[in-house]
């Protein structure tokens, strides 16, 4: 696991579903770092944004016939996105 710094996230944003946007910033509520070495970076697929995990259970399980379609490529990291997220509050908090 790589441990980020907030010197790393100078000149990152983070958006909230709602598409407010903020400085990236550790403090944000649920800010979830999405650039260079974060799990989604390293987790995702590329191709089609299921996990990695996801591509192994499709080739090794026979009972999971949700992921056989994930099966027509291998497995790519997504690798760094622009964009972090956070929530605003935009939807309440309870």
């Amino acid at each position: 696991m790589t441990t980020i710094t907030q010197d790393q996230l100078i000149g990152r944003t983070a958006s909230c579903s709602c598409g407010r946007t903020e400085p990236s910033d550790f403090n944000l509520p649920f800010f979830e770092y999405r650039g260079e070495g974060s799990r989604v970076a390293r987790e995702w697929c590329g191709t089609c944004a299921y996990t990695e995990a996801a591509h192994e259970r499709a080739k090794n399980d026979p009972t999971a016939t949700h992921l056989k379609k994930i099966l027509d490529h291998e497995f790519h990291p997504n690798g760094a996105l622009d964009l972090d997220l956070f929530y605003c509050g935009c939807r309440g908090w309870d």
